[in-house]
């Protein structure tokens, strides 16, 4: 890590009146935060087919009439990606938020208990199609820009949003489209609120790995057919002790990830 990156990080962090300002800021955009969620849920992008289109419009209507600087990255006409940057004037880490805009297929109607492509409000919850994966956050990410945006001015570095397309089908239309064509997009650190639930952070390094997995039996959970061959099945082994997980909690780990 290098010193500006370092600073970037204790720029700020311990400041009690910012952290009140913008916890202000929060509060007083709920409604405009349930405004734009519903907006996002009403707006079909289930993939497959995956066209995101009408997302990526609204999404763009939403940043651009708050004074943020969207412009579309596509690699076509039906999957086009979001793109919004904002830097302060002095230098710092560059954190980039991402979020998907396709979703999963609803599967059977009927045994939906509220409108797919219209959000509910209920016992203090907000309910839609993928309001948890992930219309919800990027809808709290494009909020957040404009709350970033007001404090600009006491702040370091550069906050970019990445609203993509693709993800659901693992294609290369999204994310991997948008870095080739936008390589400053990988930033410093990313953000994605796409994590282990539960209200819970998950906290990675750099790397990836990816592990192929040819296994029989019963499914735990079955994708759409179409996309059977794009899904790994979890890999029951501890990575970080070297064990493998035997009997139920092997089981678990498979269907829940």
């Amino acid at each position: 890590m290098d010193q500006t990156t370092a600073q970037s990080i204790d720029i700020d962090v311990n400041d009690a009146d910012l952290v009140r300002v913008v916890k202000e800021d929060v509060e007083a955009a709920r409604e405009a935060l349930v405004e734009l969620c519903a907006r996002l849920v009403a707006a079909e992008s289930a993939n497959p087919p995956g066209n995101t289109a009408q997302m990526a419009r609204t999404l763009s209507a939403f940043l651009t009439a708050q004074g943020l600087p969207a412009r579309t990255v596509a690699a076509d006409d039906e999957a086009p990606n979001v793109v919004c940057t904002l830097a302060a004037d002095r230098p710092g880490a560059h954190v980039v938020f991402n979020a998907h805009m396709d979703t999963m297929l609803a599967g059977d109607l009927s045994s939906w208990t509220v409108p797919t492509l219209e959000l509910t409000r209920k016992d203090g919850r907000l309910y839609g199609l993928d309001m948890g994966n992930m219309k919800g956050a990027l809808a709290a990410m494009a909020l957040a820009m404009k709350i970033v945006q007001r404090r600009l001015p006491g702040l370091r570095g550069t906050l970019s949003l990445t609203g993509v397309s693709d993800e659901v089908m693992f294609g290369s239309r999204g994310s991997p489209f948008v870095l080739q064509q936008n390589p400053d997009l990988y930033g410093d650190y990313l953000i994605s609120s796409e994590g282990p639930g539960w209200m819970n952070f998950a906290v990675a390094e750099k790397g990836l790995l990816w592990v192929d997995v040819t296994a029989t039996g019963a499914a735990g959970h079955e994708p759409p057919r179409k996309c059977r061959r794009l899904w790994v099945l979890a890999v029951t082994g501890d990575l970080k002790y070297g064990k493998r997980k035997q009997g139920k909690e092997a089981h678990r780990d498979a269907v829940f990830g």
